[in-house]
């Protein structure tokens, strides 16, 4: 899903993971972001956010399938 998820003015890559094992817990999931630059988007400039990331409410659980569903607040 293409946006500006961290507000400098270009656009970024939201990419769910739900299939993604986490802390050993099968199918937890998780979130990759892409950031993007006037070129374009960077494997070097990204981010990986599983469930249990500062400031999220949800721990990793088996089969939970965190990123399922995702969307960059403002764009959607």
């Amino acid at each position: 899903m293409p946006g500006d998820a961290n507000g400098d003015g270009c656009r970024d890559a939201v990419l769910p993971a739900p299939g993604e094992n986490v802390a050993g817990k099968t199918e937890a999931g998780a979130v990759g972001v892409l950031h993007g630059a006037k070129s374009g988007l960077s494997t070097s400039r990204r981010a990986v956010i599983p469930p249990h990331t500062a400031g999220c409410r949800v721990p990793a659980a088996t089969d939970d399938r965190f990123g399922a569903a995702t969307g960059i607040p403002g764009w959607i």
